[in-house]
């Protein structure tokens, strides 16, 4: 008891204590070990430019989105700038799990601090499925399940602020962990509403030897050419429509057109 009160008395504290990005911590030695680790590679139509707004768009989320935060550190040394990925506020409260965050450019979920992000003409990250998507992995019919088509919140962002967006997928981020979500329908059900309603994903997840340490399984990034908006900072909603439907199209050719060099051709990608 008098061990876990010390924990608490050093951990709780750096909740509040301030956690500034750090540039460098992209090119540290243990970064290069986690893309051996995940033996990660990225496959990219164009080059991206620096200072333009834009949201890079990258599902899948799977238990947790290590793809993403491996994109983040690989990003400089292929396009010559950072980008911001985007975590909920529930992410960045835990302790020490903030600080790490945090200092590879990590920022809150918020719409106030996308919009701010965008407006200084950098570049954002997110995987849009959040705790829903998590329910989706390792799918029961072997397919890869993202839940998109709800998720118009980002193309109203990237219209408001004249952003391009830029459909991605992270092929191998759904099969990092094996996961219980309930043991049948009803009670994986249950547990996907609660867990939404939470904010958090109510599930139990292991990967070698048990362990919460994520399979050594290759993780492949690819990137499609971006889809421009029209800055429109009062969008209609055919507007939006119009620039969300071209992302669920562009995301499923993405998809077949990379999932051969992945091993997956068999398989095909459902958008929910």
């Amino acid at each position: 008891l008098n061990v876990l009160l010390v924990s608490l008395v050093i951990i709780l504290p750096l909740s509040f204590l301030p956690a500034p990005f750090i540039e460098d911590s992209l090119s540290s030695w243990i970064s290069f070990q986690i893309l051996r680790y995940f033996s990660f590679k990225i496959l990219f139509e164009n080059h991206l430019e620096e200072n333009k707004p834009r949201i890079l768009v990258a599902p899948p989320h799977g238990v947790f989105p290590f793809g993403n935060i491996i994109t983040m550190i690989a990003f400089p040394s292929i396009f010559g700038f950072s980008f911001r990925g985007l975590a909920s506020s529930a992410a960045l409260k835990s302790p020490i799990f903030r600080q790490l965050l945090c200092t590879i450019g990590v920022i809150d979920a918020s719409k106030e601090s996308a919009l701010n992000a965008l407006q200084n003409n950098l570049t954002i990250g997110i995987s849009t499925g959040g705790v829903a998507e998590v329910f989706e992995t390792n799918s029961s019919t072997g397919d890869e399940v993202i839940v998109l088509k709800s998720r118009k919140g980002m193309v109203k962002l990237a219209i408001i602020t004249g952003a391009e967006l830029v459909p991605c997928y992270l092929f191998g981020n759904t099969q990092l962990y094996s996961l219980w979500t309930g043991g049948n329908k009803l009670q994986h059900d249950y547990l996907r509403k609660l867990s939404r309603k939470l904010g958090v994903a109510l599930i139990i997840f292991w990967g070698r030897l048990g362990l919460p340490i994520p399979y050594r399984v290759p993780i492949l990034g690819v990137m499609s050419d971006p889809i421009q908006t029209v800055k429109n900072e009062n969008p209609s909603d055919e507007e939006i429509n119009l620039i969300h439907d071209k992302l669920l199209t562009e995301m499923i050719n993405l998809f077949d057109k990379y999932k051969h060099y992945y091993g997956w051709g068999h398989k095909k990608l459902v958008i929910e």
